[in-house]
C-alpha cells in the first residue's frame, strides 16, 4: 500500500464503500467524500454492500456504515467483510448513539454521531486510514 497524504493537503486515492438506507444521508456523505478526493462506492443495504465489496475487494479501504441497514446491520456487514479484510478500517454512523464501548463489534472500529460536520467527517476517516497504514507497517 502506498502512503497517503492527508485529506487537507491533496486528494487521496481510495474508495470509501459507503452504506446507508438514507438516500439524502448517503448522496450527502459521496458528495462530501469525493470533493475530499476520495473514490465512493454507495449501498443502501448490507447485500448490495456485500455485493460490492467483493467485486471491489482490492480497491475498497474503508467501510463507512451506519448502524442500522437492512439486510444485515452494520456490526454484521463489519464482521463479514473483515472476513475477508481483517485490517479493513470501520467507521460506523448512527443518529442514536450506541453503548459503542461495550457492544460487541470487530476490533479497532470508530464511530461518530449524525448529524456531523463536515470536516469531523473528514477528520474521522483520515484517523481510521492512518490507523490502518500503521497496523501494515508493524512487523507479523
Amino acid at each position: 500500500m502506498t502512503a497517503r497524504k492527508s485529506y487537507v493537503s491533496s486528494p487521496i486515492d481510495c474508495s470509501i464503500l459507503v452504506v446507508d438506507n438514507d438516500q439524502p444521508v448517503r448522496l450527502l456523505l459521496h458528495k462530501i467524500l469525493e470533493r475530499a478526493g476520495f473514490r465512493v462506492l454507495e449501498a443502501s443495504n448490507g447485500w448490495e454492500a456485500l455485493a460490492l465489496f467483493q467485486a471491489n475487494r482490492s480497491q475498497v479501504e474503508l467501510l463507512l456504515t451506519d448502524f442500522d441497514v437492512p439486510g444485515r446491520n452494520g456490526v454484521e456487514l463489519a464482521i463479514q467483510i473483515r472476513r475477508e479484510r481483517p485490517n479493513l478500517p470501520v467507521v460506523f454512523i448512527s443518529t442514536e448513539p450506541p453503548d459503542f464501548e461495550t457492544m460487541s463489534r470487530p476490533s479497532g472500529c470508530l464511530w461518530m454521531s449524525k448529524p456531523f460536520r463536515i470536516g469531523e467527517l473528514l477528520r474521522c476517516v483520515q484517523v481510521a486510514l492512518d490507523r490502518a497504514e500503521q497496523q501494515e507497517r508493524l512487523p507479523a
